[in-house]
């Protein structure tokens, strides 16, 4: 057994009958691989359709994906662990493409890329972020985050580093929390673009705020714990990071008006040129064919990752806070 393939799943019987079937027709031989699906408390029946493909199947309460894909590793025989989610169908040579980069040593882990194909607006404008972030991706020889839905780790550097923490009770940011700790120990860890799922991205605008909303509050998280991260790393565009911090400086701004008005309207001012120059060459550059849509999608963006890490920095602080008052104890004997 080379590899083995991990599949958390919770209430996913519409999408992990295909998941399945692609995973067991890919182009290397069957003999070198093995599929382990881990239930995460399903109600809808989901793992009865997995017995149907005869992969290994553990089932168990609902503790969240990072306690399932930790389950998953424990349950590995191969030397090699892949991930990807129970919606996502992975392409044939998926697998092949993943495992091929392991042939230089001093690689760790292999990030894949998402496609899709869907036709609505909000899909397209969504793997076209994806898009901008991959073209980014290529120029690197050696990044530093690998999203969960297309993974690969050494199962021993895996375990070294730790697994997933369970502390992030969604799939959200716990890979890129990992992907930190794996990148510290060494070792490369490297983009290859050959390696594609084809995933469902959201229908509709609001749907997507609510995703960024989340992924711009578990990543203050992150960085609380790795704050170099904050300033520069692989996968975050800068131009992102200074549109937001012009949106903070613009919300700033209006929040003061009742106590200096031309000041906080030269803040306000400050903050959306901020903005301004900081979307207008990734607009020209990626998203200039959906018209007026794409600018949308981008102050949309900026705005949900703006309040969703203004909410995260205020919980995580407090919660510091709480943690620092909180009396000493003696350590466990």
């Amino acid at each position: 057994m080379t590899c083995s393939v991990i599949v958390p799943v919770l209430n996913g019987k519409a999408t992990i009958g295909g998941c399945i079937e692609s995973l067991l027709n890919q182009t290397l031989p069957r003999s070198s691989y093995e599929v382990i699906v881990v239930d995460d408390g399903s109600t809808d029946g989901t793992p009865d359709i997995v017995r149907r493909y005869g992969v290994r199947l553990s089932v168990g309460s609902h503790r969240g994906p990072a306690a399932a894909r930790n389950r998953g590793v424990e349950l590995a025989e191969g030397e090699i662990v892949l991930f990807t989610d129970a919606d996502c169908r992975p392409a044939e040579n998926w697998l092949e493409e993943m495992v091929s980069p392991f042939d230089a040593g001093d690689v760790v882990a292999v990030k894949g890329a998402y496609r899709t194909g869907q036709a609505g607006l909000v899909p397209r404008l969504v793997q076209a972020e994806f898009e901008e972030r991959y073209r980014m991706l290529s120029r690197f020889e050696r990044i530093d985050f690998v999203d969960s839905y297309s993974a690969a780790f050494r199962k021993g550097v895996f375990l070294r580093a730790g697994g997933f923490d369970c502390a992030f009770p969604r799939a959200d940011n716990e890979d890129v929390d990992l992907s930190y700790r794996v990148s510290r120990l060494g070792g490369r860890m490297v983009f290859n673009p050959r390696a594609v799922v084809c995933h469902i991205h959201p229908e509709t605008f609001f749907e997507y705020f609510g995703l960024k909303l989340g992924r711009g509050y578990w990543r203050m998280l992150v960085y609380s714990r790795f704050p170099g991260k904050a300033v520069r790393d692989t996968y975050t565009p800068a131009y992102l990071k200074f549109e937001i911090a012009g949106l903070l400086l613009a919300a700033l701004g209006l929040a003061g008006m009742p106590l200096a008005r031309l000041p906080s309207l030269v803040v306000s001012a400050a903050g959306l040129l901020i903005f301004l120059a900081s979307t207008l060459p990734s607009y020209m550059r990626s998203y200039r064919g959906f018209g007026p849509a794409g600018l949308i999608f981008m102050f949309l963006r900026a705005v949900a990752l703006a309040a969703g890490s203004l909410w995260g920095l205020i919980v995580h602080l407090i919660s510091a806070v709480r943690c620092r008052n909180l009396p000493r104890t003696a350590g466990i004997s």
